[in-house]
């Protein structure tokens, strides 16, 4: 009889605590990198309605982790290590009706190695450089101020028009133009390329 009402306890305990935070789901994941292969790092999740904040591992081996955050809610997911390019990845947990839910959604991030690419950008309207295109470069100085083991950022433009509007706008950035590089590399979007790593 008595385990029968310490289970029971347990049990409205549990009921009590789902009822009181909302609705709960488990997320379970992989996280791999863009060869494929699984990551060891942090993940910190932000929610968007409350600033509550929770953060998790991965498993180094795996890459697979499981976190249980709460239902109809969407998350600003950081990534958090020195290896892997820091980036946050809207993460939106689906409603249901139950109480408790479990939810499978695997996530890909961007390892740092030299050469690797870390975005393609719309940075002109023909030859000039948009509004939106500068705040794209300032997304970038903020990746730098991130991940400190990136030296350089190659930026890839398709003409030599592009790339002295550019290398112009480059100049207008103080101690962060050395960190940039612009070179033609032909059609399609301005690509950000990890032009050169720290010695370590």
């Amino acid at each position: 009889m008595k385990i029968f009402i310490s289970t029971l306890f347990c049990y409205l305990t549990l009921v009590s605590l789902i009822a009181f935070e909302g609705k709960q789901t488990l997320l379970k994941s992989i996280v791999t990198d863009q060869f494929g292969s699984p990551c060891d790092l942090e993940l910190e999740f932000k929610a968007k309605s409350n600033g509550q904040k929770t953060k998790v591992k991965t498993n180094i081996t795996t890459g697979k982790f499981e976190q249980l955050l709460t239902t109809n809610e969407v998350y600003s997911m950081t990534v958090i290590s020195p290896n892997y390019v820091r980036e946050d990845i809207e993460v939106i947990i689906p409603d249901h009706k139950d109480a408790y839910s479990e939810y499978s959604k695997n996530f890909n991030v961007k390892k740092i190695v030299q050469g690797a690419l870390l975005k393609e950008l719309n940075l002109f309207n023909g030859n000039q450089i948009s509004d939106e295109g500068k705040k794209e470069i300032d997304k970038l100085k903020l990746v730098l101020n991130f991940n400190r083991a990136i030296e350089l950022i190659t930026l890839q433009v398709n003409s030599k028009p592009q790339q002295e509007e550019l290398q112009k706008h480059i100049e207008s950035l103080g101690a962060y133009k050395v960190k940039f590089k612009v070179e033609i590399s032909g059609s399609g979007n301005t690509k950000a390329i990890i032009g050169a790593l720290k010695a370590k």
